[in-house]
């Protein structure tokens, strides 16, 4: 079995940067603000969401990805820790239904609702969310320097080392 251990979700549906753009706009604006964290993403709209991903997998001969939300989409640094917290949430939520709707290709690891300036351990209480509530697997804490990008992917070696 081939692994690719480093899998983002870049293929979100549209309502999902909707709803951070409004958000976002309710840090200037609180009537501006998201009023729910339903986004009415069905899971078929989802499933044909990751049609590319699953076309990179069979190209690539890998079997399954350990998928998480988009890197750079995490943003822990915009909005308030209040903010991060519920689009943490909302991203994991995707993840996780994903994942159960496709096992055979995707583990889905959670991101933690971090940010700046506030103590990484009020992120313990989450640490078991991705297992209990979201039914991924593990978590993804960004390292200090939040927003730095690394050239490594093992999606380019097919991860077999």
């Amino acid at each position: 079995m081939i692994i690719d251990i480093h899998g983002h979700y870049t293929t979100e549906p549209q309502a999902l940067h909707q709803f951070r753009d409004q958000q976002l706009a309710g840090l200037a604006d609180p009537a501006r603000k998201p009023t729910s964290t339903d986004l009415s993403i069905n899971d078929d709209v989802l499933v044909r969401s990751v049609e590319p991903q699953l076309k990179m997998q069979k190209d690539r001969g890998s079997d399954l990805t350990i998928f998480s939300p988009r890197a750079a989409g995490m943003a822990h640094h915009v909005g308030t820790e209040a903010i991060s917290m519920q689009w943490t949430m909302v991203c994991n939520d995707l993840i996780h239904r994903i994942c159960r709707r496709l096992p055979d290709n995707f583990v889905g690891v959670g991101q933690l609702p971090q940010f700046p300036g506030v103590s990484p351990a009020t992120c313990i209480p989450d640490l078991g969310i991705p297992t209990r509530r979201v039914a991924t697997g593990p978590t993804r804490r960004s390292p200090p320097g939040i927003g730095t990008r690394s050239t490594r992917s093992c999606a380019s070696s097919k991860c077999r080392r």
